[in-house]
């Protein structure tokens, strides 16, 4: 089990794709890895289930 806490808008990597969360829920979050500014419809976004979270890198670290 992953121990990042997901929250929207968070930037991670998911199996070497970079995405933002766009979606969280207790069953699954989705990351989406490309946006279409005013077509959301086209938006690619991928489910992700938890267990799978053990894929999901933070983009950007702390180093503390």
């Amino acid at each position: 089990m992953s121990k990042i806490s997901f929250t929207e808008g968070l930037q991670v990597y998911y199996k070497g794709l970079f995405g933002v969360v766009d979606f969280v829920c207790d069953q699954y979050i989705t990351v989406c890895v490309r946006k279409f500014p005013n077509e959301r419809v086209r938006d690619v976004c991928l489910v992700v289930h938890p267990t799978e979270f053990y894929n999901i890198k933070l983009a950007k670290e702390s180093t503390k």
